[in-house]
């Protein structure tokens, strides 16, 4: 089965982010050395990419995917969690996506940390002490947002993982010139089966008006609603449909661990929401 991988704070060492745990720089050699591994793993798991840099886009089933690189070039809390040339890709990926936007198709967008839903105190001193999301890093997430507006993407399906619990989440985010449908589907993997170590299922905002940081008027402003919630770590799989009138049908579908080694998998809920 084709395999696309997404790397975040423990592939490298544990909680690791551009050297800023543990006081451990790490020189541009081993940087180099760790992308051309990358690369050597993503061309042997069938997806068609030799990717050269933690952060790629690919096509398939006539979708478009960005996979983002949110761990290992942010700076320290308040600055920047991706770097300008990531950026500048980013961008230069929404203008070569311009024939699916106009036909109104989702783009996908895979990060390894959630975009929303927000957790419980986001903005607060100590989430920006611990900096890990990317409500601790808010001129990006505002340059994000606008990036997408910009470029009038129609419908955008969300992936991540990370926090240890499982959700789908469906929101609009706009500003004065256009309006979007966001859904964000996050998914921690199968825990082996251990018990979860999840952050609980109450330490998130399950629904929010408008984004933190943002005033009304202001700019980009993101609203959302979390339809499925589950403190559990699952795997999810994710369908979309195109209908006659234009719409599109999400169907997300979580499976996780009964908790009785070795572990036999077990349906923990369905979402189907349109957008």
């Amino acid at each position: 089965m084709p395999t696309w991988l997404c790397v975040d704070d423990h592939e490298i060492r544990d909680d690791w982010f551009n050297g800023l745990r543990n006081g451990r720089d790490d020189s541009a050699n081993d940087t180099l050395r760790r992308e051309a591994a990358f690369g050597c793993l993503m061309a042997g798991l069938g997806g068609g990419v030799a990717a050269d840099r933690f952060w790629y886009s690919f096509e398939t089933s006539g979708f478009r995917f960005a996979v983002l690189d949110l761990r290992t070039e942010r700076m320290p809390p308040g600055g920047r969690i991706w770097s300008r040339t990531q950026r500048d890709w980013f961008q230069s990926w929404l203008a070569a996506s311009a024939d699916h936007i106009k036909e109104g198709r989702p783009l996908f967008v895979a990060g390894s940390i959630p975009v929303f839903p927000f957790n419980d105190g986001a903005g607060s001193a100590e989430d920006l002490g611990r900096g890990d999301g990317w409500s601790a890093y808010p001129d990006s997430l505002a340059e994000f947002f606008s990036l997408l507006l910009k470029a009038k993407v129609p419908r955008l399906v969300l992936l991540a993982g990370n926090p240890h619990l499982s959700h789908v989440a469906q929101g609009t985010l706009a500003d004065a010139g256009h309006s979007m449908s966001v859904v964000s589907v996050v998914a921690s993997a199968l825990n082996a089966p251990l018990p979860s170590m999840g952050t609980p299922r109450g330490a998130i905002q399950a629904s929010l008006r408008p984004a933190p940081g943002s005033e009304p008027g202001s700019g980009p402003r993101l609203s959302y609603t979390t339809r499925t919630q589950s403190d559990e770590d699952c795997a999810c799989v994710v369908e979309v449909a195109g209908a006659s009138d234009g719409t599109w049908t999400l169907v997300a579908s979580f499976v996780g661990l009964d908790g009785t080694p070795p572990g036999d998998l077990t349906a923990v809920g369905m979402t189907t929401l349109v957008f």
